[in-house]
């Protein structure tokens, strides 16, 4: 007969506590509070630092973007072995929406082209297009990885599977039931666009992957994607001055804008670039800092809570080593980027703002049409050129 302790059944309790024990392994350091708060911490310097210094944000975004290869590689081997649990692939797999959410910032608003000597036009680095794009495949890859092999994952027996939750908008669901399902619907829908993107840009992936080997493949990324068309744009404008009736028609012959190769931005690169209308620059100024670090702080929470609610380890990484010092290190640099430029700011003294007063004049009558007032038309056409 079973007792009531702690309004806890005792024989309840007793399989809570051997499950624990049985589904305790040794906890692996790489998915550890250390690369935890690192890779926290980069990506909000990353965020921050586009704001207070821009010449040092790409600091900060490489050394996250070192630790988070880290991170996948690290994870891909131990799984690969039987080294890692579940919970642990769960948890790195919601670390990881970090750096996607950074990078797609950061790609945005501080990875510039360079412009090289000698060079007709700005290019981007061919490492920065490699690294943007191998980082997110490991990324889907491993979070599709996880989902699809979730019943069998890690090393633990099935019933530590089965007992795993997952924690998504603080609703606990199972990992082995709706909330593996809704997992690879998501990262389903994510990969898919993502292969889409890369099929789309696959050649400018393979340029980039060349060129850092071959000087020759380097200058590709110079040249447009596609030969120009053989046709030019000519615009007429129509200009009336509504004080003298007077009607300006002017024309120009232009060549349509060329496509060259550039960064294959994300979809969250894209959402991010969706100014609502009527924002115009706040929007781009803030708007997209905002956005970016609430998505990243619910990354965040649903990562801690990730371990915090599923009770199958008391203790479950939260383990601090060398494994886990080294990463926080490496997180020194853009913290002193950041207060550097916070102390340049202080010293540079006030600086002039322009302040602009706007009156309205409401229910006024008979009022004339200013003699400035102006109405513009442009139509553009077409035309084929004939080069024989």
């Amino acid at each position: 007969m079973s007792t009531v302790v702690d309004g806890v059944c005792e024989g309840e309790f007793q399989e809570i506590y051997s499950r624990r024990l049985l589904c305790e392994s040794d906890i692996p350091t790489f998915a550890g509070p250390g690369v935890r708060v690192a890779l926290y911490l980069q990506s909000f310097l990353s965020v921050l630092l586009v704001r207070f210094s821009p010449d040092d944000a790409p600091g900060a975004y490489w050394s996250m973007t070192s630790t988070a290869f880290s991170l996948i590689i690290s994870a891909i081997v131990t799984s690969a072995t039987k080294g890692i649990s579940l919970l642990d692939g769960i948890v790195v797999v919601y670390v990881l929406i970090l750096p996607v959410l950074a990078s797609a910032f950061g790609l945005s608003e501080i990875v510039t082209p360079q412009s090289k000597k000698n060079a007709t036009r700005s290019v981007h680095s061919p490492l920065l297009i490699v690294a943007n794009w191998t980082r997110s495949a490991l990324t889907y890859s491993f979070a599709l990885y996880v989902w699809i092999a979730a019943p069998t994952f890690g090393s633990g027996p099935p019933v530590c599977n089965a007992a795993t939750r997952l924690i998504f908008f603080g609703a606990s669901l199972p990992a082995l039931g709706s909330g593996r399902w809704l997992s690879l619907a998501g990262w389903g829908v994510l990969t898919f666009f993502f292969v889409w993107r890369s099929i789309k840009g696959l050649r400018t992936i393979l340029i980039a992957f060349e060129a850092l080997f071959s000087k020759s493949a380097s200058q590709a990324l110079l040249k447009a994607k596609h030969p120009p068309r053989n046709e030019v744009h000519w615009e007429m404008v129509t200009r009336t001055d509504f004080a003298t009736g007077e009607v300006v028609r002017t024309n120009r012959l232009f060549r349509p804008k060329q496509i060259f190769h550039e960064l294959l931005q994300g979809m969250t690169s894209q959402i991010l670039s969706l100014a609502p209308s009527g924002t115009g620059s706040w929007y781009r100024l803030y708007g997209k800092s905002i956005l970016v670090t609430l998505l990243a702080a619910w990354a965040i929470i649903m990562t801690e809570l990730e371990l915090r609610l599923n009770k199958l380890s008391s203790n479950i990484n939260n383990q601090w080593g060398f494994r886990q010092i080294l990463p926080l290190l490496l997180t020194i640099s853009p913290l002193f980027s950041l207060y550097e430029a916070i102390l340049a700011r202080q010293s540079a003294g006030p600086m002039s703002k322009p302040r602009r007063i706007r009156f309205t004049i409401r229910r006024a009558q008979n009022l004339q049409r200013p003699q400035c007032e102006k109405k513009e038309t442009i139509t553009t056409f077409t035309k084929c050129l004939d080069l024989l």
